[in-house]
């Protein structure tokens, strides 16, 4: 009984651990995100914009080449 409640204690502690280091990870992803003018709820828009840029110019490339 003893060991199964360390080893739960252990598991606690791992757990905290790493849901600490996910939420420093999510707070950089954040200041970066916002640092290149883009949040959560504008990021999937902002991808699709700059695919769309991508193509064209890539297409545009192509019209300049021989």
């Amino acid at each position: 009984m003893r060991q199964k409640i360390e080893r739960a204690r252990e598991l606690k502690a791992r757990a905290e651990a790493q849901l600490e280091s996910l939420d420093r990870q999510r707070q950089e992803i954040l200041e970066e995100m916002a640092a290149l003018g883009v949040t959560p709820e504008t990021a999937e828009a902002e991808i699709a914009r700059l695919e769309a840029e991508a193509r064209r110019l890539v297409e545009e490339a192509r019209r300049l080449l021989p």
